[in-house]
């Protein structure tokens, strides 16, 4: 797959480009990697499609990078006997799948396979149960994979190992959700090797009628938030309270002599972090209808 195209629209240093491009995503000698497994069909299908024309600015790209610095600092200290970022394959009838996870520690005490993720302290406690149930398949498909290679030696634990890159202690003693440190640890639940090539299996069997028939993204997919009305004071901007109900919202309304706002739903994939959204004929037709009713 060719690497995609960084532009520079903003004119950032030279060497910020120099390293986006240096660390561009390669799934290796395989046409599917456990990344694109946890993609809808429909996005993959398109990167497939629209290979040749991806790009992205410097500055999107840069995002990545955090999590990279991080992997390139913990490798240094990592246990002679443990293995680090290589990658692994597994064939599916015509496809090769490949996976490369970060860490695997393997001795006579200990058997575990480990992932770094760097995250805001935000977008952590807002995490929903589909947010972890990715990092549960990425792991599952890792384990699956070097299990596949090395069935001998069987992975016994795994562990997300997240890292709060904009933690403020401070935050912690006004808040009670808020993280008590700055690294966190989250254990996945483990799938048995049959189940993981279970799930595999159809994921790849999705990706590969997406490149004969492109499906549509469902709401979860598209990361969307339904639409909200808003109770506004006459004359006002901003809301006194929001509803995912419209009948609930103007009830309110009408007993407290409030006006109300429509708030369309948008998809927060498509519109802030989907790579393909500019060749997607389902969001631009979900933009067109919502500036209609704008």
């Amino acid at each position: 797959m060719p690497k995609m195209k960084i532009r520079n629209d903003y004119q950032l240093p030279q060497e910020l480009v120099n390293l986006v491009e240096a660390n561009a995503y390669d799934r290796g000698e395989s046409q599917v990697s456990a990344t694109d497994l946890l993609k809808p069909p429909r996005i993959f299908a398109l990167q497939q499609q629209h290979q040749d024309e991806l790009e992205m600015d410097v500055s999107e790209a840069l995002r990545a990078e955090y999590g990279t610095a991080w992997h390139e600092k913990i490798e240094r200290f990592v246990a002679a006997e443990s293995i680090i970022e290589k990658r692994f394959y597994a064939v599916f009838g015509d496809w090769v799948l490949s996976g490369k996870p970060d860490l695997l520690v393997f001795n006579k005490t200990n058997k575990t396979l480990v992932d770094w993720k760097t995250a805001l302290v935000s977008s952590y406690l807002n995490k929903e149960a589909e947010d972890f149930q990715d990092w549960e398949q990425q792991l599952n498909i890792y384990k699956y994979l070097w299990e596949e290679n090395h069935p001998n030696h069987p992975v016994e634990s795994m562990k997300v190992v997240v890292f709060l890159i904009d933690y403020s202690p401070s935050k912690r003693e006004k808040r009670l959700d808020y993280p008590h440190i700055a690294v966190l640890q989250v254990a996945p639940n483990m799938w048995t090797h049959e189940e993981t090539r279970e799930w595999i299996a159809n994921k790849i069997s999705k990706h590969q009628s997406a490149l004969r028939e492109l499906p549509l993204c469902t709401d979860e997919d598209r990361w969307h938030r339904g639409d909200k009305w808003a109770t506004i004071k006459p004359g006002g901007s901003r809301a006194t309270r929001v509803f995912a109900n419209e009948f609930e919202a103007q009830d309110f309304a009408q007993k407290k002599g409030l006006d109300i706002q429509h708030r369309p739903g948008v998809s927060i994939r498509c519109r802030y972090w989907c790579p393909v959204s500019q060749f997607c004929d389902q969001y631009k037709l979900q933009e067109e209808n919502q500036n209609a009713e704008l």
